[in-house]
């Protein structure tokens, strides 16, 4: 499909004991990653992982989960690691220290260059992290700048409020975006469409231009010219095998620079 980077699970992103990287495959993946130019390779950690949980037991899983991420990222040679921030406690503001300590903690875990990215969300519920201010909170309570960054999900973005039909909206984001944690820090976006509208807080992906952002606002994205080179991965629906090409090429056709 002519992929220029590559998001995986390096485990079942539903739960479970992770199965053992075999070397044999580790090393057929980074051939294969090194005869495409296919850079970066990215882990994304399980989707059940709660990093503020007020439960110990699922908080202490949840940080252990991560830091294998970490480790099993390291060694498959993938640049970062991205997580989901996690649900709010009742307690608040201690949720997001208990976030900022499971994130150091895995990253401790390896001590190489993983970086890992916390991902914007699109407010569902108690979801920790679809205002900018306070990813740029979590960052500060990590402290580890060297080793963390921000993944930025469209339709997250797009379902928490900010409007990217078009090139204006587009540009009000960025600027939201560049003022509260700096556009330094984001090294990946997550592009899809949106089922729903602006501001719905509801986190359902869909096909490019086939959804409520559509295809001027992947055009104004693809082509800003504080985007250009960021890298990028689709988390589109699967109708089909031809779903993910599809998607590619609408992107491909919608980005002018080469």
């Amino acid at each position: 499909m002519g992929c220029e980077a590559m998001q995986v699970f390096s485990r079942s992103p539903r739960g479970g004991k992770a199965k053992p990287l075999d070397d044999r495959d580790v090393t057929g993946l980074k051939a294969v990653l090194e005869e495409a130019g296919i850079r970066p390779l990215v882990v994304h950690a399980p989707y059940y992982l709660n990093l503020a949980s007020e439960d110990e037991s699922n908080y202490t899983y949840s940080a252990q989960v991560l830091a294998g991420d970490v480790v099993r990222a390291a060694a498959l040679g993938a640049s970062f690691v991205v997580t989901h921030p996690g649900h709010r406690p009742s307690d608040g503001p201690r949720g997001l220290e208990r976030l900022a300590a499971a994130v150091r903690a895995a990253i401790e875990a390896e001590p190489g260059g993983v970086r890992l990215l916390i991902e914007n969300t699109a407010g569902q519920g108690r979801e920790i992290g679809s205002d900018l201010a306070e990813i740029a909170q979590i960052l500060h309570l990590i402290g580890m700048p060297e080793r963390t960054g921000v993944c930025v999900d469209t339709c997250h973005a797009f379902a928490a409020g900010h409007d990217l039909r078009d090139a204006a909206g587009v540009g009000r984001f960025l600027g939201d975006l560049d003022g509260a944690i700096g556009f330094g820090r984001v090294f990946l976006m997550h592009l899809n469409d949106s089922v729903y509208d602006v501001g719905s807080k509801k986190d359902r992906h869909q096909h490019i231009g086939r959804g409520k952002i559509g295809l001027d606002g992947f055009r104004a994205i693809l082509n800003h010219p504080r985007l250009q080179g960021l890298a990028g991965v689709i988390e589109t629906p699967v109708d089909d095998e031809e779903s993910n090409r599809a998607n590619l090429e609408t992107l491909r056709r919608l980005r002018e620079w080469r």
